[in-house]
């Protein structure tokens, strides 16, 4: 980790509670190695088919939902400004 200290992280993190768990393992490990994280919210957004999307592959398979990656651009822009 020291090799990303000065970087900056983006985590995305599963929905399910081992996914919050890990994220937030992942997240404190890297901000005391010095590296800035940030953790995207894949809560609440769905898959092409409808259905709850769990992680990032699920947003990014075939259909894709529209309206989840633009909720999913959003939150990420607005963190980063």
């Amino acid at each position: 980790m020291e090799r990303l200290k000065g970087r900056r992280c983006l985590i995305f993190r599963q929905t399910d509670t081992a996914g919050h768990k890990a994220a937030l393992d992942w997240a404190k490990a890297l901000f005391a190695a010095g590296v800035a994280v940030q953790v995207a919210n894949l809560d609440g957004l769905l898959r092409g088919d409808g259905l709850p999307a769990q992680d990032l592959a699920d947003l990014c398979r075939r259909p894709v939902e529209l309206e989840s990656l633009e909720k999913l651009s959003a939150e990420l822009l607005g963190n980063l400004l």
